[in-house]
């Protein structure tokens, strides 16, 4: 194996890192999103509420992507098992995807609807 080559363990630990990272920031997107909604009055209509809790559920589902993800490359580093390293790539692909479906439903929600 040449000097230059990735080694699983090290794209493992990037992907950790970044999810890690990108969790927060989701984390922060969805208290955002969550204080939103608990900033509405109770006079306001059913229809405004349910389009912020599909936000916040859109919002939560690349937040749990990128948990299971963590614990997928956490516990590849233990056991490294072939397709555990499969699935911590494939989950921070899938939880950066649903991010930004997440974003753009939120900003056409709030901004241009």
């Amino acid at each position: 194996m040449p000097d230059e080559a990735v080694l699983h363990k090290d794209v493992v630990i990037a992907l950790l890192g970044a999810s890690a990272t990108l969790v927060g920031l989701i984390l922060v997107f969805l208290a955002l999103v969550v204080g939103a909604y608990g900033a509405l009055g109770g006079a306001v209509p059913a229809d405004v509420k349910n389009r912020l809790r599909l936000l916040v559920v859109l919002t939560v589902i690349p937040f749990v992507l990128g948990l299971v993800q963590i614990l997928a490359a956490a516990f590849w580093l233990l056991k490294q098992w072939g397709w555990l390293y499969d699935a911590t790539f494939w989950l921070f692909v899938a939880s950066v995807i649903m991010l930004a479906v997440a974003a753009a439903v939120t900003l056409w929600r709030l901004v241009w609807d």
